[in-house]
């Protein structure tokens, strides 16, 4: 039988068929999302650098090297790190 958390994982590597190589990569949040950056990693993929819509997949993907990290400039314009980091993947 297969269960829920089976199929997330289907998912998540059905979603690796999308990556292009030397592409900047949004991801949102949660478990499915978890088992996509899991994948990714596993997967070895030349993806330039990743943002992420929350603080534990922003964990995740620095964990892997594949965070885009914002500037003191950035933070500076816009405190919230999320939004920050959002504005250097648009210039990219």
């Amino acid at each position: 039988m297969t269960t829920q958390d089976d199929l997330k994982r289907q998912v998540a590597q059905s979603a690796l068929r999308f990556v292009r190589a030397g592409q900047v990569l949004g991801v949102g949040t949660g478990s499915t999302v978890d088992l996509f950056i899991d994948a990714l990693a596993a997967a070895k993929l030349d993806v330039s650098q990743a943002v992420s819509s929350s603080e534990r997949s922003t964990a995740k993907l620095k964990a892997i090297g594949r965070l885009i990290e914002a500037t003191a400039e950035e933070i500076a314009v816009n405190r919230r790190a999320r939004s920050a980091r959002l504005r250097v993947a648009e210039r990219l």
